[in-house]
């Protein structure tokens, strides 16, 4: 392999490298602290049999046993793959049969523009209203 090939830099220099890393550390930090953090804490606690008050007592996984084992687990998981298999297919068809009215070329493409959007503007008409 020649020389040539090794000294190639990358887009990113080191310097480069340096300045990225600094202005994405706000965000990692608050990815880490935020949203991984309290995933692991919850994690953590799933294996607890914890009260508010006190400390908690490892349990291991009977929490996942007793969910297993209980008709309202059950009942909720069968409700909401029902409620889940139901809305998103109706919502994209919804959502695409919407993009076709507004794509086309109709005399009142306003008021149905118009219509469309005003359950986005309404909340707030009425908070000002109030």
């Amino acid at each position: 392999m020649s020389t040539a090939v090794l000294k190639k830099t990358s887009a990113l220099d080191q310097g480069k490298w340096k300045t990225l890393l600094i202005f994405l550390s706000p965000w990692i930090f608050s990815l880490v602290v935020f949203w991984y953090g309290p995933i692991l804490y919850t994690l953590v606690l799933s294996f607890t049999k914890y009260k508010l008050v006190g400390e908690a007592t490892f349990i291991g996984i009977k929490n996942y046993i007793d969910i297993v084992q209980d008709k309202y687990f059950w009942h909720g998981l069968y409700t909401t793959f029902i409620f889940t298999s139901l809305y998103v297919p109706l919502n994209i068809v919804m959502g695409l049969f919407t993009a076709f009215i507004l794509d086309l070329r109709v005399k009142p493409l306003a008021l149905w523009r118009a219509l469309i959007f005003l359950p986005a503007i309404l909340p707030v008409i009425a908070i000002f209203v109030i």
